[in-house]
């Protein structure tokens, strides 16, 4: 999976490296940007054995890219390649057989999720006589795992004796499910210097469509394969266009 993430990447560059170099002719048909986002996540609960318990912080980075679609640049279709890190908190209630014994397990976990995220949004901006310049966006992303752990206290209760054991930064890939989509929407401003660059600030929702647990996830969840947690943030974009 490893080389197919990097594939993905290279070959998303190479096309905005080549795209920037077209844009020597045209400034406005297409912008390539950098950019770094401090996130509040949390993972929301679709399930009654799930709580949410608290937000974890995390960073985005990577490259934005932005095409041009009339002539007087205020629609973009913007996208880019970015490195996401994500997650949170929940607790997770279980109760299960085990050679006809019946065992409670009560968790609370703090998940931390990766991934390469590939934004689709549609960009409106306005267009002023001046420096400052707003916009707002609305658009999906598509993402995938490249990296899952998770902290997690578990006290497993069984005949009347319990158990508590707790694992750190203990690797759950497999029980995450490889493919997030979500709801991407933005706001903020730019401020266009007189050397060329523009900076940007703003703050975008990401609202996830997708279950973030795989069908079969057996550390996280000792035995419901009908649990569903959504992996959600919010995010301060920071950055600049070159």
């Amino acid at each position: 999976m490893d080389r197919i993430i990097t594939r993905i990447s290279t070959g998303f560059i190479t096309s905005l490296v080549f795209l920037t170099g077209l844009s020597a002719q045209d400034d406005a048909s297409f912008r390539l940007g950098l950019k770094a986002a401090p996130n509040f996540a949390w993972m929301r609960s679709d399930s009654k054995d799930l709580t949410s318990d608290g937000n974890r912080t995390g960073i985005t980075y990577g490259l934005l890219g932005d095409f041009r679609l009339n002539e007087a640049a205020t629609y973009f279709f913007s996208t880019g390649i970015l490195l996401n890190n994500i997650g949170g908190k929940f607790k997770a209630d279980a109760t299960y057989e085990i050679d006809g014994v019946s065992t409670v397990v009560k968790s609370e976990q703090e998940l931390k999720l990766r991934y390469v995220e590939l934004p689709l949004a549609l960009k409106l901006r306005t267009k002023t006589s001046g420096t400052f310049n707003f916009y707002g966006q609305f658009g999906v992303s598509t993402a995938f795992n490249v990296r899952a752990r998770t902290d997690a206290t578990t006290t497993s209760t069984a005949n009347g004796i319990t158990t508590t054991t707790s694992v750190d930064d203990e690797d759950v890939i497999s029980d995450i499910a490889l493919f997030k989509m979500a709801l991407v929407v933005g706001a903020g401003v730019e401020y266009s210097l007189s050397s060329g660059p523009t900076l940007f600030g703003g703050v975008t929702f990401n609202n996830a469509f997708t279950n973030a647990l795989d069908g079969d996830a057996k550390k996280l969840l000792p035995n419901d394969k009908k649990s569903k947690l959504f992996a959600d943030y919010l995010e301060i974009s920071l950055g600049v266009f070159l």
